[in-house]
């Protein structure tokens, strides 16, 4: 009898530890394997759970990948070598499956339906259709479906390009610039060319390297890049300029308030590799609404209250991100925000904090039951 009281006991100890370590496990699943949010594995971009059931990327290996667009799914494929696609089709949704399979190797495309269509845009804006009815449909709506995520159901361009999947395919998975974005050296850009009416002649469009979009003239002359070098590159948006940082060891970032204009000058000086980092002024606040096109640079915390208020400046934010701000949009200083997106050094795996609790909770009940354990056995 007394032998079973002190098996119960611990078989009780056993169940509570296994309960709250499945459980712990359970929750650090869902943070870390596509139930919360993601970020775009090519543009940086938030992937919510509604993209990720809407897009699934798996490689050759089996390993899961994350998108917002399905552009940005055909730019990883020089990184991964091959890749299945899984998604439907954005004006009939779920129940018109599209299937795309990739091939580095080879340049193979297979695609089913055939028929599959995609319209260009940018992140936000490229759409992928079962047919060319859905495509007609899909326009006739301005771009917008109830099966698209928030952050895409935006309005299109009537005249956006429309071609075949299997062509966009060849055109951003193959393309040499769908890996790589140029890095021309342009020499440091000129110091008098903050207004969007000076843009130097010389400038031409070019791709943004950290999310491929296009950085137009008016993008280039906003967000001016240089590393200690000289070279100049290119970023698409301030929170893409901000992630430069971390790829070289000195950085120099020259833009504009979005609210005031260009009389307003914002200067971010990277060095070791976004570790150490000066602002000026250091009343600079960064607006993070989740894209490339909802996030601003504001030169004090009026600025940043005007454009939480309005969403932006009519006449000094770029037109392509003339978008309201989203609630709960992130504002931290720019300097917190280049400091975020700073390499990080490589650190070994630690303990969750979890289960350091639930370890400190199963000694307490073990050690609580043997002493339950020894006084029966003593009676």
């Amino acid at each position: 009898m007394k032998q079973k009281i002190v098996a119960y006991v611990l078989l009780i100890a056993f169940s509570i530890i296994s309960t709250s370590i499945m459980a712990t496990f359970a929750e650090m699943q869902g943070m870390q394997g596509g139930v919360g949010s993601q970020t775009c594995e090519q543009c940086g971009m938030t992937v919510d759970s509604v993209s990720q059931s809407h897009l699934m990327v798996v490689d050759s290996t089996g390993t899961s990948h994350y998108v917002e667009c399905l552009k940005c799914a055909f730019k990883l494929l020089p990184k991964l070598g091959a890749l299945n696609i899984t998604t439907y089709c954005d004006w009939y949704g779920p129940n018109n499956t599209i299937t795309i399979n990739l091939k580095e190797d080879g340049n193979i495309v297979a695609v089913n339906p055939t028929s599959a269509i995609f319209i260009d845009g940018s992140c936000m804006k490229n759409r992928v259709c079962y047919n060319q009815t859905a495509v007609d449909d899909l326009f006739a709506n301005n771009g917008t479906s109830p099966y698209l995520a928030t952050i895409q159901n935006v309005t299109i361009p009537a005249n956006a390009t429309v071609m075949t999947v299997a062509q966009a395919a060849m055109k951003y998975a193959f393309s040499p610039s769908a890996s790589a974005s140029p890095m021309e050296s342009m020499g440091p850009m000129p110091t008098n060319s903050m207004s969007p009416e000076a843009s130097p002649t010389v400038l031409t469009t070019k791709s943004c390297e950290v999310c491929g979009m296009d950085v137009t003239l008016a993008d280039q002359v906003k967000y001016q890049i240089v590393d200690g070098n000289g070279t100049a590159h290119y970023a698409e948006c301030y929170m893409c300029a901000l992630r430069i940082v971390n790829k070289y060891n000195d950085v120099n970032i020259t833009t504009y308030c979005d609210w005031y204009g260009p009389n307003k000058t914002i200067t971010v000086h990277s060095t070791n590799y976004g570790s150490q980092i000066t602002v000026t002024p250091s009343t600079a606040m960064f607006l993070n609404g989740g894209s490339c096109v909802i996030n601003r640079v504001a030169y004090d915390q009026t600025a940043a209250n005007n454009l939480l208020a309005n969403g932006y400046s009519s006449q000094y934010t770029l037109p392509e991100q003339c978008y309201p701000m989203p609630t709960g949009t992130n504002v931290t200083s720019v300097k917190d925000a280049a400091l975020s997106f700073a390499q990080k050094p490589s650190t070994p795996a630690s303990i969750p904090t979890a289960l350091i609790v639930i370890a400190g909770i199963a000694a307490v009940v073990i050690v609580v039951g043997a002493v339950v354990a020894f006084k029966k056995l003593k009676a």
